[in-house]
């Protein structure tokens, strides 16, 4: 496919775009926010602010291939305290299998910009 950046937009319609979860939302659910980082092995990750079961949004974390689509496996980094919301997330690619989920939020009352590292971790296809 040739890349032409000298469109002036991407829009919906567009073939460069598709829909980064492997499985559809509920339609009331936000997500905004995107981050996407690759690990040397190829798999991508996506952070994401998102509502899904709360009032205010908070990061969510999803495993993607070498192409960067399917997501899934959810994942909520931080327990963020109720009425609070994690926004200015971001992701940093440690090493081969550990990343490092950082968030603008609230945890047991204390309000600041957290870390905590993830890993890859080895499912089989039914999970």
């Amino acid at each position: 496919m040739k890349r032409n950046w000298n469109q002036p937009y991407v829009d919906g319609s567009s073939p460069q775009r598709w829909w980064a979860l492997a499985r559809p939302l509920s339609p009331n659910v936000n997500v905004a926010a995107p981050y996407i980082r690759q690990f040397p092995g190829g798999e991508t990750i996506l952070s994401c602010q998102t509502n899904e079961g709360r009032k205010n949004p908070i990061m969510a974390v999803y495993l993607g291939n070498d192409e960067a689509r399917g997501f899934s496996g959810r994942t909520v980094p931080f327990n963020v305290d109720p009425g609070k919301a994690g926004r200015w997330n971001s992701l940093f690619i440690k090493n081969a299998t550990t990343v490092t989920a950082i968030s603008g939020t609230t945890i047991n009352g204390v309000t600041g910009l957290w870390a905590i590292d993830g890993q890859i971790i080895e499912t089989s296809a039914e999970e």
